[in-house]
């Protein structure tokens, strides 16, 4: 979902706000057509709801939150890993079937999701060995935290999928939600110039969001109203 205007959104706010004492003030010209009489306070709800809306940069960040976590998780079950292999070479000669029934190798290039695979086999593995194994104090308990580890790298993957889902379907209902008060705005500023047309030409200004320098819609200069950037695509984690 794509916005339908070119400018940012405060500038879409303070279109809103501009427009809204006007709209008071010719209210009953409006109920002519069809206006309900409190349009003027839907108009600023409808903008206020827009405006408390979490950016996507909000969620952005919270995507990142997730991702870190999700690395660390990582970090940690890579550590567990290294740890064991470590105790199975003192157990196990390295060139022996049993040793390379281990895999080690294949730990330097697999992904999150083949990691927590990959752990879940080693823990069999080692535990079909626990005599061999003895000497290196591959225990019981050691291998239940490798299993966690690996849970909860599996639990915050999850997690970090969901959040980037999120970020998208919020970021879809921002743009949704911009383009119904921009048509609403755009509707409102049609009527106005119905009314005022060859009757009152600054009345008539009032209501041409573009290219007037009499208009009271006229954006404000960019120097003070930074421009608010508006990706419409997530940013897809990193592994």
């Amino acid at each position: 979902m794509k916005l339908i205007f070119s400018f940012a959104y405060s500038e879409l706010f303070q279109r809103s706000d501009n427009l809204n004492p006007i709209l008071v003030r010719d209210i009953s010209k409006f109920e002519a057509f069809g206006y309900s009489p409190t349009t003027p306070e839907d108009l600023k709800i409808q903008t206020n709801v827009l405006r408390e809306i979490p950016t996507d940069d909000f969620w952005e960040g919270q995507q990142m939150l997730k991702t870190s976590a999700k690395n660390k998780a990582r970090d940690d079950l890579d550590g567990f890993l290294q740890n064991l292999k470590h105790r199975i070479s003192r157990c196990l000669d390295t060139d022996s079937v049993d040793y390379r029934l281990f895999r080690f190798n294949r730990m330097a290039r697999i992904n999150d999701h083949e990691a927590i695979v990959f752990a879940k086999n080693t823990i069999k593995s080692a535990e079909s060995m626990a005599t061999a194994l003895e000497p290196a104090k591959v225990t019981a308990e050691l291998l239940l935290e490798i299993k966690n580890s690996a849970d909860n790298l599996d639990q915050l993957l999850d997690e970090q999928v969901e959040m980037e889902k999120t970020r998208i379907r919020k970021q879809a209902e921002r743009i949704q939600l911009a383009n119904e008060l921009y048509r609403k705005i755009s509707d409102i500023c049609q009527t106005g110039k119905v009314i005022w047309k060859g009757k009152n030409d600054t009345y008539y200004d009032d209501y041409v969001i573009y290219g007037s320098s009499k208009s009271n819609l006229q954006t404000i200069e960019e120097e003070n109203s930074p421009v608010e950037e508006e990706n419409t695509t997530a940013t897809p984690s990193e592994e």
